[in-house]
């Protein structure tokens, strides 16, 4: 089956990302024509948390018709509600990945893992880890996304 190929970049991007704090499914697809950030992250990872800013300022700065900042998450249940209750102030979104079934889907090994989705619904970018050195440049890559 093609959605248990590892995603490289120009393949189509897995639609299913999560469920948000509603329960509500989380498609990349409901987004096209906006590019589609999605950062795979846990609370007690240290260089999610140092991620995260960065994210909700390339979503407050690129605006809500041009792309969608979401966070994956696989926190237990109540981590993910108590995270959710925190982050209602932020521009993005948080989504639950309980099964891990997007991880699996998106080939993620290790957090913080990020994946730039283009307006086309193809994979643009995939980046693991984070560095501060990198930041300009993965920032450069969504703009050019956005531009495409």
């Amino acid at each position: 089956m093609a959605s248990e190929s590892p995603v490289v970049i120009g393949s189509e991007a897995p639609d299913y990302l999560g469920k948000t704090y509603e329960g509500d499914a989380f498609l990349a697809s409901a987004y096209r024509g906006k590019v589609v950030v999605a950062t795979f992250w846990a609370s007690w990872c240290g260089p999610c948390q140092r991620e995260l800013p960065l994210l909700e300022g390339i979503q407050k700065f690129f605006g809500e018709d041009k792309v969608k900042v979401v966070a994956i998450s696989i926190e237990n249940k109540n981590k993910f509600r108590q995270i959710g209750k925190a982050a209602q102030s932020l521009a993005l979104k948080f989504v639950h990945d309980a099964d891990r079934k997007v991880y699996e889907r998106y080939g993620v090994n290790g957090v913080p893992h990020l994946v730039v989705i283009g307006k086309d619904g193809k994979i643009k970018l995939k980046y693991v880890g984070y560095s501060e050195s990198e930041v300009e440049q993965v920032v450069a890559k969504i703009r050019q996304a956005i531009e495409e």
